[in-house]
């Protein structure tokens, strides 16, 4: 039987489409649909899932309580497996992210910019606290990424990387191992590839309900946004 997955209109950011992976791993036979405003997100699926852009494209809506994932898989009685976003990289790839990187001391990835839409509930009113964790982290070195719709510098950072192929920066992920910022797309990409996460979530509101965004793995801690300067890694 081929199950038909995807995300629709509003459902088109990064961390939206690297739940639906979990489908990909559990189920046999998946078709991801996409919508072409995530058209960015269709290289994610290479050797998981056959994945298209479509319009009007499916949008696969879980229920219950949980992780998106977790909610996404209810729909087809796997509530009780792994909802962990997964992705494949060749070894090409990480080959390339690694040499890129050989010339940083132990490199973390930071991100601290997300959705435009989002901002005033997902970041943090200024970088300060991001540059207090870059501080008391000096034996590492962070690099930035994200994207020049919405990136704010943060000091202290090594190197940064905007707007990067959404695979590039995968396999960077893959070789860094660890991510610290706030709840984006990009957490969900380290933890994609089998990297740790460092989270600073907004409070539940309206809007945003944790439950709906917190993994239960030992890879991914979290934090609320007035403890970001005790972050330790």
């Amino acid at each position: 039987m081929k199950y038909i997955v995807g995300g629709g209109s509003y459902a088109v950011g990064l961390g939206d489409y690297l739940c639906l992976t979990a489908l990909c791993r559990h189920l046999e036979d998946v078709e991801v649909h996409i919508h072409p405003k995530a058209s960015e997100w269709l290289p994610l699926f290479k050797y998981i899932a056959k994945a298209e852009v479509v319009s009007p494209a499916t949008h696969s809506l879980g229920y219950g309580p949980g992780h998106l994932a977790t909610r996404l898989l209810r729909l087809y009685q796997l509530a009780d497996k792994d909802p962990l976003p997964s992705i494949a990289l060749c070894g090409h790839e990480i080959a390339t992210a690694r040499e890129l990187l050989g010339q940083f001391n132990k490199p973390v990835a930071i991100g601290v910019n997300g959705s435009v839409h989002w901002k005033h509930r997902n970041e943090l009113p200024t970088v300060e606290p991001w540059e207090e964790v870059v501080k008391q982290n000096a034996h590492r070195d962070f690099i930035q990424f994200g994207t020049g719709q919405n990136f704010t510098p943060v000091n202290g950072a090594k190197a940064a990387f905007v707007d990067m192929d959404i695979r590039d920066v995968a396999a960077m992920f893959c070789v860094i191992g660890t991510f610290v910022g706030i709840s984006t797309g990009l957490e969900h990409l380290m933890v994609s590839v089998g990297g740790n996460t460092i989270v600073a979530l907004p409070k539940d509101s309206p809007t945003y309900k944790r439950e709906m965004w917190v993994y239960q793995s030992p890879r991914c801690q979290y934090v609320d946004f007035e403890d970001v300067p005790k972050i330790k890694v």
